[in-house]
């Protein structure tokens, strides 16, 4: 990799102190924003840890002496979210984001000349061309921009989602692309560490990894949108897979739970290895559906992750006979908030993870 060249600004030592003057602290910003962006840019960096970046070359300059102060660094990040070139995985702590050297919007113009190039309009494009094409500018991007340009082009309408197995629901959860990818690399990097494990061990628990990633390809089906992935290798991800502290909080989909309606007096209930009912009514939407996260086993197979739920309904009663196979799972009458759970549950791991077999087993 060829050497960093950094700008005039960066040698000159009250760079380093935000200035009071506002005209000459909006151009000092400026250049602090084309700074992050540029050196992330260069070394091909998609998320920044803030404790760690303050001790790196890029806010610390050792050969001067002169370091950012932490206020300051969260003052430039500020003005970077604010850009659309950042955003917070977690917006309350305010420790890590995603870096976007170019925006979203940005990225979706790029995906858009490059498929209107190549001649591909209203063609079924794969991922995989998109970011190993000769001729595009995103060759090797992470895992991540692609996830959020994916997103951002569908919403401007220019790339539209291909879902032919889920004609119930119109459109993706009312989050932001940080959020969702935030809590679905979060799982799929977890999965790297427990190929079996029940998903509140996935919520609740923080565990510390030296690798964090699958070393084999597995199957993206959908990958958000109608551009397909057939495989990924989550080897190529490198540094931005050793990750330390990595959790998938539920709350991150809340204003998305928040909007589901659900009649109190309807239950759910697992059936088979376990059983259990849903039948409190003080219980809010989001805690019901942790609970039922608590009992879903997920499990791995050699070279792919999958899952199978049976089809669910809101307007019919599902018989014995028309159960999935393996009798997992079955619903009442009209239970929309497990309707829409299945659904979400069903994008979340088939469409984003790859996630085909699920079995509800008895907590121990």
């Amino acid at each position: 990799m060829a050497e960093f060249q950094w700008p005039w600004q960066y040698n000159f030592p009250p760079f380093f102190t935000i200035q009071p003057n506002k005209d000459t602290q909006a151009k000092q910003l400026e250049a602090w924003c084309l700074l992050v962006l540029s050196y992330c840019r260069h070394r091909r960096q998609y998320s920044l840890d803030v404790t760690d970046a303050q001790d790196s070359p890029l806010f610390h300059n050792q050969k001067i002496g002169r370091k950012l102060p932490l206020e300051a660094v969260y003052t430039v990040l500020e003005e970077l979210r604010k850009k659309g070139n950042i955003e917070w995985t977690d917006p309350k702590k305010r420790n890590r984001c995603l870096i976007m050297w170019r925006t979203p919007e940005e990225w979706g113009k790029i995906i858009y000349q490059w498929v209107t190039s190549n001649g591909m309009n209203n063609t079924v494009c794969t991922t995989y061309e998109l970011v190993n094409g000769d001729d595009t500018s995103s060759q090797g991007v992470m895992v991540a921009a692609m996830c959020i340009m994916v997103t951002m082009t569908t919403v401007s309408g220019r790339c539209v989602p291909r879902d032919d197995d889920m004609t119930e629901v119109g459109g993706f959860p009312t989050q932001t692309p940080c959020q969702l990818f935030t809590a679905m690399r979060n799982l799929v990097i977890r999965l790297g560490n427990a190929a079996n494990a029940t998903f509140n061990e996935f919520v609740d628990q923080y565990p510390s990894s030296s690798t964090g990633c699958f070393g084999h390809d597995f199957t993206l089906d959908g990958l958000m949108s109608g551009l397909r992935m057939p495989y990924l290798n989550w080897t190529n991800l490198g540094e931005e897979a050793k990750v330390g502290r990595i959790y998938a909080d539920l709350l991150t989909f809340q204003a998305y739970l928040s909007e589901v309606r659900h009649d109190e007096r309807r239950h759910a209930e697992i059936s088979g290895t376990g059983s259990f009912r849903l039948m409190n009514s003080t219980h809010t939407t989001l805690e019901r559906l942790q609970h039922l996260l608590t009992k879903i086993r997920v499990t791995a197979q050699p070279h792919h992750m999958c899952y199978s739920l049976p089809d669910v309904e809101g307007s019919d009663v599902m018989t014995d006979a028309e159960k999935d196979p393996t009798g997992d799972l079955r619903v009442s009458r009209d239970y929309q908030v497990l309707n829409n759970f299945r659904w979400f549950l069903r994008w979340i791991l088939s469409d984003v993870i790859g996630f085909r077999y699920i079995h509800c087993t008895q907590e121990e």
